[in-house]
């Protein structure tokens, strides 16, 4: 795999080291952001472009201060190209190399028709959250896949032409209930102004019953869409659902599950109309369930 796709080789000489942590100080003190990529700082030009962000070291989907101390730390506890995972009071720290950058349409959907399917809405993805869906926006995709999916498959994806969409911006003058039913448990999901919502996506089941394991979000790189042949990749972060169990989100042939990011809650409207919630308390990291 290419050099330039290691974690923490922001300065792409083939190698991370101390002279990756200078080279984001640099861009630091030039004024480099998300949204100031390329900078000048004492006549020399320092720039983190979308490939640089995929060699984000810590995870959280940013370039900022805290990879410069995830690479200090990493090479105090003698991390190297020979040693690239170490201890460090404590904490694990590794610089290894990531895959190529995924395309939209690339992806492989299992089943593009069954007698059998499930629909799920995704609610409050917050804006400016640091971490790895902090540059969500409107037009990003969403990503299902089910436990029975095959290697290397997906089980559905947004789709413009379809009723559901994309992810949209969702602007008000106030937070809205999901609903108004008072025996309903979808009452406590209040959608919040300024965030990013996504439609009800049909999911085809390759049976009647099945479990859902990764809820993904597409994020479109600068310059990327869904409509851009040429130019259509992105990252994916994903909330894997797999340590939630084999009982607790099992679903059936036209079942309903939302995904509450604010409330940090799964709902599940079964085919009795009963609708249960799940906790996923324990997945929010960073200001977000997703990584």
């Amino acid at each position: 795999m290419s050099s330039s796709q290691l974690k923490g080789n922001f300065n792409l000489d083939s190698t991370t080291n101390i002279l990756d942590v200078q080279y984001l100080l640099n861009w630091i003190a030039g004024g480099g952001s998300m949204t100031n990529k390329t900078v000048m700082f004492k006549g020399e030009e320092y720039t983190i472009d979308n490939q640089k962000i995929l060699l984000d070291t810590n995870g959280d989907g940013l370039i900022n201060i805290l990879d410069v101390q995830y690479l200090l730390n990493w090479i105090a506890g003698g991390g190297s190209m020979t040693n690239k995972t170490v201890m460090f009071k404590g904490e694990e720290y590794t610089i290894d190399y990531v895959g190529e950058q995924t395309k939209w349409n690339t992806f492989d959907q299992e089943l593009l028709n069954s007698k059998y399917r499930f629909f799920i809405e995704v609610y409050n993805i917050p804006l400016g959250t640091q971490s790895v869906i902090s540059n969500i926006k409107s037009n990003d995709g969403l990503i299902i896949k089910n436990s029975d999916v095959e290697e290397g498959k997906i089980s559905s994806r947004s789709n413009h032409r379809d009723a559901s969409g994309l992810f949209t911006k969702f602007n008000t003058t106030q937070d809205v209930r999901l609903s108004t039913d008072g025996d309903d448990l979808f009452k406590h999901i209040i959608i919040n102004n300024d965030t990013f919502y996504h439609k009800s996506l049909s999911v085809p089941m390759k049976s009647s019953f099945i479990r859902l394991k990764e809820i993904i979000i597409y994020i479109f790189l600068d310059g990327n869409a869904y409509n851009t042949p040429s130019n259509n990749s992105g990252i994916m972060a994903t909330l894997n659902l797999d340590s939630l169990g084999i009982n607790n989100l099992s679903i059936h042939n036209n079942e309903t599950v939302v995904l509450d990011h604010h409330g940090k809650k799964i709902y599940h409207r079964n085919s009795a109309n009963q609708v249960n919630s799940i906790d996923l308390t324990s997945f929010f990291q960073n200001g977000t369930v997703f990584s």
